[in-house]
């Protein structure tokens, strides 16, 4: 079965995302092949991804070196990482807020089962 050929636009769009900061996270061979859908081998076998996967390899070890030594990219880091621990938070903090919820309306007193928070 001939594979399409659309693979060589995806990866190079995706390797485009991630030279560019639009994903974030480890790049992998597999990580790659399975969001394609293609195996690992035909994507080792085309010299031109081949290229482009060394070099945004490449690329993104150097941002991170570069990241490690630059103190404003490494506070916009942080700062990033705070922020979704903090959405975290919220949504975890809404749940059990439902869940207390829908124990009063069945007439499950929530106390016996959560510690009063500002305690």
């Amino acid at each position: 079965m001939k594979q399409d050929k659309k693979w060589k636009e995806q990866v190079k769009s995706i390797l485009t995302d991630y030279k560019e900061g639009r994903i974030q996270g480890l790049l992998t061979q597999n990580g790659l092949a399975q969001q394609v859908a293609v195996s690992r081998q035909t994507l080792w076998r085309d010299e031109e991804i081949r290229s482009l996967y060394a070099d945004t390899q490449t690329y993104l070890k150097d941002v991170k070196k570069a990241g490690r030594k630059n103190s404003n990219a490494r506070i916009f880091s942080l700062e990033t990482q705070l922020e979704n621990a903090r959405a975290e938070n919220n949504r975890l903090i809404q749940i059990i807020i439902k869940a207390a919820q829908l124990m009063t309306e069945d007439a499950i007193d929530p106390r016996r089962y959560f510690n009063d928070a500002t305690t």
